[in-house]
């Protein structure tokens, strides 16, 4: 048992040092200058034939990176023609109101959030659909 514990110390650790390519780290600048042509081209490159793309932010209560998803889902609509949007939120309130009650079928820290206004405003106006999954 001893053994087998070390082995897979060893292989996980193994694991977690080359899981995060250098090569694949890219630094974004402040939110006025965040998506620079070689951040775009990035995208660009690998947004070939992607149906969906994942935005994380690090924590649901960061302003900032709500200021910065939204940055990032400008491009996405009005560059790469992306037009629903996913929140991990009300699944049957998004369904079945999708943008009319974004207030109560989001949670406040994204619908309620000044940082959230521009992205809101944004979504309306480009006729983006929300929707939810948990």
């Amino acid at each position: 048992m001893y053994k087998t514990t070390i082995i897979l110390l060893v292989l996980f650790g193994i694991n977690s040092i080359f899981a995060q390519v250098e090569k694949n780290i890219y630094e974004l600048n402040s939110i006025e200058n965040l998506l620079t042509d070689d951040v775009k081209k990035i995208m660009d490159d690998n947004l070939v034939d992607k149906k969906v793309v994942f935005l994380g932010e690090s924590n649901h209560y960061f302003g900032a990176d709500l200021l910065a998803k939204t940055e990032f889902v400008k491009y996405l609509v009005l560059e790469q023609g992306y037009k629903n949007i996913v929140f991990e939120s009300d699944f049957f309130g998004l369904y079945f109101d999708h943008n009319k009650n974004i207030e109560n079928n989001l949670y406040p820290f994204w619908s309620r959030s000044v940082q959230g206004k521009e992205l809101f405003e944004f979504i309306e106006k480009h006729n983006v659909t929300i929707w939810g999954f948990r």
